[in-house]
């Protein structure tokens, strides 16, 4: 969720006013809402997103400020009957170090999780505050918490298990990234799931002017992968089925 800054420069410069970047961050969370209803549409069960870096609390207290202000109702709006997610009964996990929030932030956070707990179609993890070496970190503590409590003896320990200790181990292995505002790196977000089968889609637009025509393009891409890999196994499989 790339690009809310920009957008408002952008658009300040546009209308002959200063920069505000509340419209940027308003404009992202429409436009969050607008991409998952996509998403949902189309039946695509887990969503992570970026919303928030741990790094971003070094930002100016005003602009901070005005994100947390944004958390503290959007988040349960989101979550409500009738609302978006409760529709398409999908579950909604804050991710991170939620410590790190003002306490009427995290109450938010909890109620909004509380509030979805019993939708089973889908998840929505909601990254923030969140970095991916942060994510490793815990899980690496995690492991380790395990082997001194006994459940688990230190040789036995594999990628799969540091893979069941990470914030995002409710969800499959991660299939598509999309990155918006036109920037080639990833941020520090999903660097342990981003594996050899993740598919990367680096996107022009800032993240409040995303559309569907935005994202149709890498949900095709992957289709198509995914279609030539299994037509490939299927050939391979009939070719060895014939006799020589």
């Amino acid at each position: 969720m790339d690009g809310n800054r920009r957008y408002a420069k952008a658009h300040a410069a546009k209308e002959g006013g200063p920069v505000d970047v509340r419209v940027g961050h308003e404009e992202g969370f429409e436009a969050l809402k607008r991409v998952l209803s996509f998403f949902l549409k189309l039946e695509i069960p887990h969503v992570t997103v970026y919303a928030f870096s741990i790094e971003n609390f070094n930002r100016p207290p005003g602009e901070v400020e005005s994100l947390m202000d944004m958390a503290r109702v959007r988040l349960v709006e989101i979550c409500e009957k009738g609302a978006l997610l409760d529709k398409h009964g999908v579950q909604i996990r804050i991710l991170g170090r939620r410590d790190l929030l003002p306490p009427d932030v995290q109450e938010s956070c909890a109620r909004a999780e509380a509030l979805t707990a019993n939708n089973k179609k889908g998840i929505l993890n909601f990254c923030c505050p969140y970095t991916s070496q942060e994510e490793m970190a815990t899980a690496i503590k995690r492991t380790v918490d395990s082997c001194d409590g006994g459940a688990i003896k230190p040789e036995d320990i594999t990628e799969e298990t540091l893979s069941a200790n990470l914030y995002t181990s409710a969800s499959p292995p991660l299939d598509i990234l999309i990155r918006t505002s036109g920037v080639n790196r990833l941020s520090d977000f999903l660097l342990w799931q981003a594996n050899e089968d993740t598919v990367i889609h680096f996107i022009p637009p800032n993240w409040p002017d995303i559309g569907v025509v935005d994202v149709l393009p890498p949900l095709l891409s992957y289709q198509a992968e995914m279609w030539a890999s299994t037509l490939g196994n299927w050939l391979g499989l009939t070719s060895r089925a014939v006799p020589k």
